[in-house]
């Protein structure tokens, strides 16, 4: 279970709660996990943050999210990543087809 804080993410195993220190210290206000075990995780002020499965690093194909304040991160049944900002405004990314 993962859960996102003000400080930044928990990992939550077994009853105990481990924040995840790479990202610690970062607002977070939406988590997406894929199909592949990529993390995708919004902050308050700092845009997005992805984990590809070995390391933390820029989300791919360039996703920018429409406010450095994400709001919204959902995965759906295609495998698309679909990130919402608070100023309003969408991005979709799909592994497979151009950034919408």
């Amino acid at each position: 279970l993962l859960v996102g804080t003000n400080r930044g993410v928990a990992r939550v195993q077994d009853g105990t709660a481990t924040l995840i220190t790479e990202i610690a210290g970062f607002a977070i206000t939406a988590i997406g996990v894929t199909a592949g075990d990529e993390l995708w995780v919004g902050t308050r002020n700092n845009g997005l943050l992805y984990f590809d499965g070995d390391r933390w690093t820029q989300p791919p194909g360039d996703v920018i999210p429409p406010s450095p304040q994400v709001t919204a991160i959902l995965v759906d049944q295609v495998g698309s990543v679909w990130v919402g900002g608070i100023s309003g405004g969408l991005v979709r990314y799909h592994p497979s087809a151009k950034n919408e």
